[in-house]
Formats: structure tokens, C-alpha cells, sequence
């Protein structure tokens, strides 16, 4: 009896989770919305751009050569995040 109530106690357990975490997966139009893609040439020098992406705002700004000679010249190691600006930056394709 008492090997009975474990079996069905175990499968029981065994559903709720499962059931659990398939609710916590990304539903498909979650998914969808995990990709953006933008023209950055599109952008004119100097300007910025907002877009959102999973519902947050994501700030993209095409720098002058002014801006990206001041951030080059920047000591890199006191930023908050140290990363050489060469790093930090994508330079666009095309």
C-alpha cells in the first residue's frame, strides 16, 4: 500500500514540474520578437537612432570621426566596463 501511494505521489510530482516548466518556456511569438535587424547605413553621421527590442529601448548612434577619435583617446581601463573602443564598437558591412 505504502509503495503504491510513493508511485503515485512520484508520477504526480513528475507531471507538475514538467507542466511547470513548459509554461515557462518562450512562447513563439516571444521568439519572434528576439531578432531585429537594422540598416546602420541608414543612419546619417551624428545621429541617433531608438529601437526596441523585446520591449526595450536600444539607443544606436553612427559616430563622427571626431567622436570616434575622442573615444579612442579615452583611457579605456577607468570606464565602467573597460573595453578598448575597438572592441565595443560593430563596424557595418557594407
Amino acid at each position: 500500500m505504502a509503495g503504491a501511494l510513493g508511485v503515485t505521489t512520484a508520477v504526480g510530482a513528475k507531471d507538475t514540474v514538467a507542466s511547470f516548466l513548459a509554461n515557462m518556456c518562450a512562447s513563439v511569438d516571444v521568439l519572434a520578437q528576439a531578432k531585429v535587424e537594422i540598416g546602420l547605413g541608414a543612419i546619417p553621421e551624428g545621429k541617433n537612432i531608438i529601437i526596441k527590442w523585446r520591449g526595450k529601448p536600444v539607443f544606436i548612434r553612427h559616430r563622427t570621426p571626431n567622436e570616434v577619435e575622442e573615444a579612442r583617446k579615452t583611457d579605456w581601463k577607468s570606464l565602467r566596463d573597460p573595453q578598448p573602443d575597438e572592441e565595443r564598437v560593430l563596424k557595418p558591412s557594407g
